[in-house]
């Protein structure tokens, strides 16, 4: 009797594990059936048509087309219709749109102010060797960059809420951008705005915030015309002026007189140390 209750609970066993195995199997067979039919979904007519309609609008050909199948590439064009144009890069009734506007009136116009400039336009790093963190990091942007005319930044500017003292996240990435702008010699100026005040004092604590934070020339970042190294100014201890230096001098012997890189505003002095001399 034993014997057949064993026998009796190997075979259901048995059973329980065909299915199981059936059941991979089968589930396998329909992924790889759903594979084809995405890989031809699209016919030799519409894929003609599709071709037609790109020789017509004269778009260029897909530089990737060697690496990725044409029918994946043109996937793409399925999607058109579910994509909009922003009416507006910065929401009007945001903080933000205030602190830019305080900037515009402040900032030398023989600068670029953009808003939301993202890392992979600032920064360039190694991102096969550290992939685990270029997903997170291409997700970061700066709320305001400064450029020169041939866009090169000179001064980063964050505006700062209520999270970015509150969030544990935020403030990480706080610290991180901090950090990593020290580091390649950029000046970050935090507008903190985490308190609720009228939109004219949001104006005045901005160019407030931008007086006191770069005061000097040394305070926002100029580059070297040869290397685009970052520059110093230095004395001319022959003539008893300042001049812009390379930093990698005596390998670069880059200079610029003052003259020559426009203020970041009216009134802002050349140097601290200035008064010394």
């Amino acid at each position: 009797m034993k014997k057949m209750v064993v026998i009796v609970i190997i075979i259901l066993f048995a059973v329980v594990i065909l299915k199981s195995i059936l059941g991979t199997i089968k589930r396998k067979k329909k992924a790889k059936n759903n594979y084809e039919e995405n890989q031809n979904v699209f016919s030799e007519e519409k894929r003609s048509e599709s071709q037609a309609s790109l020789t017509e609008s004269k778009l260029p050909e897909p530089s990737i087309t060697k690496a990725v199948p044409i029918e994946e590439q043109y996937l793409l064009l399925n999607f058109v219709d579910e994509f909009f144009l922003k009416k507006e890069m910065i929401k009007s009734d945001e903080a933000e749109s205030i602190v830019y506007s305080a900037l515009e009136s402040l900032i030398n116009e023989k600068y670029i102010i953009i808003p939301h400039v993202g890392f992979r336009e600032l920064f360039t790093w190694d991102w096969q060797k550290y992939y685990k963190i270029t997903d997170r990091v291409t997700k970061m942007h700066f709320d305001f960059v400064i450029f020169t005319r041939n866009f090169m930044p000179v001064l980063v500017v964050e505006v700062w809420g209520k999270m970015h003292e509150d969030d544990p996240k935020v403030i990480e990435r706080d610290v991180f951008k901090q950090r990593l702008l020290e580091k390649c010699g950029l000046h970050l100026v935090k507008i903190d705005v985490s308190k609720s005040m009228p939109n004219e004092k949001i104006k005045e604590l901005t160019i407030q915030s931008i007086k006191d934070a770069v005061p000097d020339r040394e305070k926002y970042t100029v580059y070297c015309p040869k290397c685009k190294a970052i520059m110093k100014i230095k004395p001319n201890k022959k003539e008893g002026t300042l001049f812009y230096g390379c930093s990698r001098f005596p390998k670069c012997k880059g200079s610029q007189n003052i003259s020559d890189v426009p203020p970041l505003y009216d009134g802002i002095a050349v140097k601290a140390v200035e008064n010394e001399n």
